[in-house]
């Protein structure tokens, strides 16, 4: 068949849609033939200049999508390709060099290799930050921490003081909005924490003032004291810390007081 025939079978079934039987008999036709390199080139060509759209690659990798050859098709395969020599020599030892300095430094490839080696990758270094406190530099956990570890409870329990005196009415209407929006989960919080206060005594050594805090000296007796004194050490009277520094204080305000009234 002469490239003038081939031309003239092209040009008449152009867009003309293939049925069934016709591929048939191509395939019959064509069975057994082996491609010349010209054609073989005039194809690479013609596939190369094709430009696929989004919308055939997305068909395509739907259509192709959990499909596997048999065995049987892989024996067929190798058995049709033993021999082909069809590339060998295609690319020069100039060319294979450039490619290589070409692709030299990505990482893809490099994991692709099965190459541990990241030398040539750029290591990025620690973000370092200055205690606002210590003036020590150390490695922070997350973008908002201004202290290091050693100086961060103390000044966390100072700055969430202060920042609820500054925004008290902010943090009371977050708290309504929570209990309506989460009734269930404020419901339990409430019960564990009426739980905690019944198993604490209610027992006052002396009298209720103005600006008072109740603060617990033991699980059954309690200490009237200002809430600045109150809240100048953290204390926990569950795990007893801080508990010997803060029942100093009180006492030492409770013996000032009943000296003042005697």
């Amino acid at each position: 068949m002469s490239d003038e025939t081939r031309a003239k079978i092209s040009a008449t079934t152009k867009g003309v849609p293939k049925s069934a039987e016709f591929g048939a008999k191509v395939s019959a036709t064509l069975k057994g033939r082996t491609p010349s390199d010209a054609d073989r080139k005039a194809v690479g060509e013609a596939n190369a200049r094709r430009v696929w759209s989004d919308a055939s690659l997305k068909k395509l990798s739907v259509a192709s999508t959990g499909r596997h050859s048999s065995e049987e098709t892989r024996a067929k395969l190798s058995a049709a390709l033993k021999g082909n020599k069809y590339g060998v020599g295609k690319r020069t030892e100039e060319t294979r060099a450039r490619m290589s300095a070409a692709r030299l430094g990505r990482r893809f490839l490099r994991k692709a290799r099965g190459d541990s080696s990241l030398d040539a990758i750029p290591v990025r270094k620690p973000f370092v930050k200055v205690c606002c406190k210590c003036k020590r530099e150390f490695l922070p956990t997350g973008k908002s921490q201004k202290w290091c570890a050693d100086c961060e409870p103390g000044e966390r329990v100072k700055y969430s003081a202060a920042y609820y005196a500054g925004h008290k009415e902010q943090q009371v209407t977050w708290v309504h909005a929570y209990k309506l929006k989460h009734p269930e989960e404020y419901r339990q919080r409430m019960k564990r924490h009426q739980a905690k206060r019944r198993a604490l005594g209610f027992v006052p050594l002396n009298e209720p003032f103005d600006g008072a805090d109740a603060h617990h000296v033991s699980r059954e007796y309690v200490v009237y004291i200002p809430e600045d004194l109150h809240c100048s050490v953290s204390h926990n009277i569950w795990t007893g810390k801080n508990m010997e520094q803060i029942n100093l204080l009180a006492f030492d305000y409770l013996v000032r007081q009943l000296e003042v009234s005697a």
